[in-house]
């Protein structure tokens, strides 16, 4: 289970971050200077609510985080849950499978040892 989980996202998830990444390098100095726009309606933060934001790890009223991240998130979105839900779904399905296997010997066992 965790073989097949760990496979996908070194084959699927991994390259993808690596593409993401380097779309996030080259969208970054855009994103960020859209935040320093002196025009609040394209873009621009007051630079009040930019230094409050700053001084907030990158988090106030706008996440600054989530913005540079962004592209890292649309490449692998679709790879992650892949990935992960599909792949642990299955592995538990077959959790679920052997675990009933083993209930039902358990309970002929004793069935039969009480008989």
């Amino acid at each position: 289970f965790d073989v097949d989980v760990f496979a996908s996202l070194a084959k699927d998830v991994l390259p993808r971050l690596d593409a993401g990444a380097n779309d996030a390098k080259g969208a970054c100095a855009s994103t960020a200077e859209g935040w320093g726009r002196s025009n609040r309606g394209g873009g621009g933060l007051h630079w009040a609510t930019y230094k409050a934001t700053l001084r907030r790890g990158g988090a106030f009223r706008v996440n600054f985080n989530e913005l540079l991240a962004e592209p890292v998130y649309r490449a692998v979105a679709t790879h992650w849950e892949k990935a992960l839900v599909d792949r642990s779904r299955k592995g538990l399905d077959v959790l679920k499978r052997e675990t009933d296997k083993a209930l039902a010997s358990f309970h002929d066992d004793f069935e039969k040892s009480l008989l």
